[in-house]
């Protein structure tokens, strides 16, 4: 039997997060979608300054992913096909909020 804690654990909706792609000195930042935490998708990866999401082993096999734009853009004259690093931090950390509501 679980207490009430946690069942309030299991049915939070995770905080939003965004990843942040970093080419050599200036940074994009993709938000992730609302309620969906990236570090339980099956892969992602940034490409091209633009970030690919396999939710799912199944979307990988039909080929069904999720392509999202920056939220903010790294300088457009950087070379952006592959960053150097990419890191998953929260929304907030980035004066983004949950009320910029996109899908």
């Amino acid at each position: 039997m679980s207490s009430n804690a946690d069942n309030n654990y299991i049915n939070k909706e995770p905080e939003r997060q965004v990843v942040v792609a970093t080419y050599y000195s200036p940074q994009s930042v993709f938000k992730v979608p609302k309620g969906k935490d990236i570090n339980k998708a099956h892969s992602y990866w940034v490409k091209y300054n633009t970030l690919y999401i396999y939710w799912t082993k199944e979307d990988e096999d039909n080929n069904d992913v999720e392509m999202i734009e920056p939220h903010f853009d790294a300088n457009e004259m950087v070379d952006c096909k592959w960053p150097e690093d990419t890191e998953v931090e929260l929304a907030e950390d980035h004066n983004i909020d949950s009320s910029d509501d996109d899908e």
